[in-house]
């Protein structure tokens, strides 16, 4: 995996970890308000997936952000 440049390695990680918490942050608060029917309700287009749940978007948007923050903490291990 590529890393930036060692003059901007703290500032560019401090950047994108703080947009990934402001991002996951606006998608739980909007969700605080959704019932479990309307997650399983509503259906939403993806480009591979076709039309897949609320609810198994979000499951899938979890395991995808797992996937890049476990990439990202193993570039930032390697020397």
């Amino acid at each position: 995996m590529p890393r930036p440049a060692a003059a901007q390695d703290a500032a560019t990680r401090d950047a994108q970890l703080a947009a990934y918490v402001a991002a996951a942050t606006r998608v739980r608060a909007a969700l605080a308000g959704w019932s479990d029917a309307a997650l399983d309700r509503c259906a939403l287009p993806h480009d591979l997936l076709g039309r897949v749940s609320a609810r198994e978007l979000l499951f899938f948007t979890v395991y995808h952000d797992h996937h890049h923050l476990r990439g990202a903490h193993a570039a930032l291990e390697t020397p």
